[in-house]
């Protein structure tokens, strides 16, 4: 007992231990997407800063242009008229010191158009390379996302498996734990096997003092246990029981009502066993033979007919009635519709039990297709 004992705690180790591997998170890492937003995120920022010092950058050197432009103006129409001047004269110095002034002022005109183009050629540049950081984040991003979504539906069906093998797993440790409690009872008890109540003692193959066999030797009734009921029938009667069907058992001076839970058919042997559960208030059984009876209905009807016989219009159901007449040429038989109310069909489909006014025979079947008021004749 001892032996068992302990291999059964470690049996509930292993399960403890596959039960928390199975009841951990499923869920995909989700940095990398996260990661690949803020890249993108910054790229973005990296593009606006670009394009705003760029644009910035250009608009100086145009600033800049506009004022060379201005002043090399200045210089040229300064010597303009000073060229054109003749009261007083300008002297040599005074030209030279003009054209100078013209020339420095066309050379920092030349300058600001060279600045104005490269702050352009650099705007583009760093605009463009600003732009393809800002696509390669999204693409980045993207595939992320399809990763991510991928792990999600991965996750989801290892989720699934897991709930699965953890329920199964979680069956097996609840028999397991009953298995421990058990054992932990009896090596308390030195190995006595005693019942915490009245019991039934429904199984004993062993003698006082004989060690236990392998295999069931003693049982007792658990308590608050199901008595069921079994027994085996034909499959064509088995096949007309359903489910919560009540049936009486009888032992002895014992008897109670038991609700059907399930009934198994052997199709290779052609029957059908039956398992049903006494009501809980049942006394006086015990594990042995008892006698069962089923009664499938204990309506009694006035009448009831083939199924055959029932036909169905827009006016509901109705049979064909026989009747007949005396005419100029002897005696005829005519189909009259009687309308009928169908109360219960048997399980097998074969009878009726219907309320109606039918007087005389009933036509259940027919060698061609017959319909009220037709003239019929019966064959013998």
């Amino acid at each position: 007992l001892q032996d068992e004992l302990a291999s059964a705690k470690a049996t509930r180790s292993q399960q403890e231990a596959q039960l928390a591997r199975l009841s951990a998170s499923t869920a995909p890492d989700g940095s990398s997407v996260t990661s690949a937003r803020q890249s993108l995120d910054r790229a973005k920022e990296d593009y606006t800063r670009t394009d705003e010092r760029t644009a910035a950058a250009v608009d100086e050197a145009k600033a800049a242009l506009a004022s060379a432009q201005t002043a090399r103006d200045e210089a040229a129409k300064a010597l303009e008229e000073l060229e054109s001047q003749t009261d007083p004269a300008p002297t040599e110095e005074e030209l030279a010191a003009a054209r100078g002034a013209l020339e420095e002022a066309e050379t920092a005109l030349s300058g600001a158009k060279q600045a104005v183009e490269s702050a352009e050629t650099s705007r583009e540049d760093s605009m463009l390379s600003a732009k393809r950081s800002v696509e390669n984040a999204e693409s980045s991003l993207a595939q992320a996302n399809e990763a991510y979504s991928q792990a999600q539906a991965s996750a989801s069906l290892t989720a699934q498996s897991n709930a699965a093998e953890a329920e199964a797993l979680r069956l097996e440790k609840e028999k397991n734990d009953e298995k421990i409690d058990l054992l932990t009872s009896l090596v308390e008890a030195g190995g006595l096997v005693s019942a915490p109540r009245d019991a039934l003692l429904t199984v004993c193959t062993v003698e006082q003092g004989q060690p236990c066999p392998e295999g069931e030797c003693l049982q007792l009734a658990k308590e608050d246990s199901e008595m069921l009921v079994q027994f085996t029938l034909p499959a064509e009667q088995a096949e007309k029981i359903t489910t919560g069907l009540s049936v009486t058992v009888t032992q002895g001076s014992a008897s109670a009502e038991a609700a059907v839970r399930t009934v198994e058919t052997d199709e290779e042997k052609e029957t059908g066993l039956v398992t049903a559960v006494l009501d809980e208030t049942a006394v006086g059984f015990k594990a042995g033979t008892a006698q069962a009876e089923l009664v499938f209905s204990r309506t009694a009807y006035d009448l009831c007919l083939p199924v055959s016989a029932l036909r169905q219009d827009s006016q509901g159901s109705y049979v064909l009635a026989v009747e007949e007449t005396q005419n100029a040429f002897g005696l005829s038989l005519t189909a009259l519709r009687v309308p009928v109310t169908v109360k219960e069909v048997d399980s097998d489909g074969q009878y009726a039990a219907v309320e109606g006014s039918i007087s005389g025979g009933v036509i259940v079947s027919s060698n061609r297709a017959v319909s009220p008021g037709a003239s019929v004749r019966t064959e013998e």
